[in-house]
């Protein structure tokens, strides 16, 4: 990693340092810090996320409802409860609520509007619990 950090001073003309976190959260914790830090007005941006394999590199979120559901689309859940894991949670949070953002053409703040009610469980296996 040396080498690579030698490369990137010497023609980005930036100091930087190598940061190792060992779990996703601990990963997103530092760049919500680097965030309130300022950002790139501060000269403190992420660079890279390795992961050990391509599997790793993804985040594979579900939207579940009821087997009994009539619901076939993000669409249909309009005015509905909607239970995310934990504000935090990466796979079941916020990737899962940008998806939904993109879906369904409304801005963050309009996610609570879309939904009847918006709640967090705390971790994922509470939230099937509750649909169960």
């Amino acid at each position: 990693m040396n080498h690579m950090k030698k490369g990137v001073e010497t023609h980005m003309c930036k100091r930087w340092r190598i940061i190792t976190v060992l779990a996703r959260a601990m990963a997103l914790a530092a760049m919500v810090l680097l965030a309130a830090c300022g950002g790139k007005r501060s000269g403190v941006v992420p660079l890279a996320v390795k992961a050990r394999s391509k599997e790793e590199a993804f985040y594979h979120s579900l939207i579940v409802v009821p087997k009994d559901s009539p619901v076939q689309s993000v669409q249909e859940l309009k005015g509905k409860t909607f239970l995310f894991s934990a504000p935090a949670s990466t796979s079941g949070h916020l990737f899962p609520r940008a998806l939904l953002i993109e879906l369904l053409g409304i801005t963050n703040e309009e996610v609570k509007q879309f939904f009847g009610n918006v709640l967090f469980s705390g971790v994922n296996d509470k939230s099937i619990l509750a649909i169960a």
